[in-house]
């Protein structure tokens, strides 16, 4: 929707699928404009293809959004081969690392409800902005539904999608963060912020 602006900063959040299916997950890469204090979604990327050409992919969005940091989303069934072939694979210097110095943001049953949260102040204080009337059709889906196994889970009901609205969750959350530390060199040349 918008062309990277030279003085501005932006974020890739990335979040792959476990397959390349038509009834898989999408692959999916927002970019995000860091305007403190707002978000704005300027750019979608959203595809089925292997993890390597994912990250391909979200490297070459990052690069063209001045080189921008990318939140690849790292969890236990997927996530990994994305990280791996971005870090030493292409070799992109700009990745994010959570506070324990690991890369990536981790989703789990305990940084999922903050993650929701950071999303929800950004909405109710009108400072997310998005372009993509994806996202807001995944807002109205996005639900907690209880699982086969009596589990309540936090999520897109069966058979709808919530990848985007996740990438977009990701990035609310981080970017308080990264607006506030000053980024360092780590090992192989990467920034770490």
């Amino acid at each position: 929707w918008k062309d990277p602006e030279p003085t501005l900063r932006y974020v890739v959040c990335m979040d792959s699928s476990q397959g390349v299916t038509d009834s898989s997950d999408f692959d999916v890469a927002t970019v995000l404009c860091v305007q403190p204090p707002y978000v704005e979604h300027v750019a979608t990327w959203m595809g089925r293809v292997s993890q390597h050409e994912f990250a391909r992919e979200g490297a070459n969005l990052a690069e063209y959004y001045n080189k921008a940091l990318i939140v690849p989303e790292v969890v236990e069934s997927s996530g990994g081969a994305v990280l791996m072939a971005l870090t030493d694979i292409i070799k992109y210097p700009h990745i994010y690392a959570r506070e324990d110095g690991s890369y990536g943001w981790k989703t789990t049953k305990w940084s999922k409800g903050p993650m929701i949260d950071a999303f929800k102040e950004s909405l109710d204080r009108d400072l997310f902005r998005t372009y993509d009337e994806r996202v807001a059709a995944q807002m109205t889906t996005y639900e907690a539904h209880r699982t086969s196994a009596g589990i309540t889970k936090v999520g897109a009901p069966r058979g709808a999608y919530d990848d985007l609205l996740m990438t977009v969750m990701m990035g609310c959350k981080v970017l308080p963060e990264i607006n506030r530390s000053k980024p360092r060199v780590v090992h192989y040349g990467r920034t770490k912020w």
